[in-house]
């Protein structure tokens, strides 16, 4: 009796299931991970770039630097609606704050955004084009240290600015939650709108100082960032626009 086929299927069965389960994990162990709040986010070289030369890095390329630097500096970068995308790696640096390298300057085109308020309604910046727009970045302050009477001063901007007929869309991001936001918020009658939840939009614009003010123009220029409302002047940036 041939009992050749027999041993053949047995050692492909056997091989089946303990050879390749092991080189499927030798694969999986080679996958680099990265934890962004609280989230384990796979660095692949689809999703991975060199910032000194915006290149795309290899596989192995990548592996390389992680094993010979495991603390080397990396950025993430998030889209129009404040999901990571991508992570750029500076070989020459060690893990540390993110920079203003890739900042939008003053005078520049301000990237597309879309947030949604804590009442559910979309803000996209396509849609604003025509209007003044003005984003307010909170950060984590305690409660004590928010300082609600700038942003009630900038109410006042705003609503003198509108009464010339200047169209205004101001927002006001706060890396809280959404209940926490609204409590410590609670300006009546305020021009802002209230985002929750926006530390990744203030990743992805290289907020790192809070509060901070950002003013743009009608057209999508960037007019200035701003450490204090009393710098803002609302009427002298629309005549630097004529």
């Amino acid at each position: 009796m041939n009992r050749g086929p027999t041993i053949l299927v047995i050692c492909l069965v056997v091989f089946s299931l303990t050879v390749v389960p092991m080189l499927g994990q030798k694969m999986l162990s080679k996958t680099r991970f990265i934890k962004v709040d609280g989230e384990n986010y796979p660095v692949t070289s689809e999703n991975s770039f060199n910032i000194l030369t915006g290149e795309p890095m290899s596989q192995e390329e990548l592996n390389q630097l992680i094993r010979s630097n495991p603390n080397v500096h990396v950025e993430h970068v998030y889209d129009k609606y404040g999901k990571l995308e991508s992570f750029w790696f500076n070989p020459n640096k060690n893990m540390g704050p993110a920079t203003t390298m890739g900042r939008t300057p003053t005078g520049g085109i301000f990237p597309e955004f879309v947030f949604k308020t804590t009442t559910g309604t979309e803000i996209a910046s396509e849609k604003l084009r025509g209007k003044w727009i003005i984003l307010r970045f909170e950060g984590y302050p305690e409660d004590f240290m928010f300082k609600k009477h700038e942003l009630l001063e900038l109410d006042e901007k705003i609503n003198a600015f509108k009464s010339k007929g200047e169209a205004v869309e101001a927002v006001a991001l706060f890396y809280w939650d959404k209940d926490r936001a609204q409590r410590v918020f609670s300006v009546p009658n305020s021009n802002f709108k209230v985002v929750a939840n926006a530390h990744r939009f203030g990743s992805k614009f290289k907020i790192l100082r809070y509060p901070k003010t950002l003013v743009i123009g009608p057209d999508g220029t960037l007019m200035g960032y701003f450490n204090y409302s009393e710098d803002i002047d609302l009427d002298l940036l629309q005549n630097s626009k004529n």
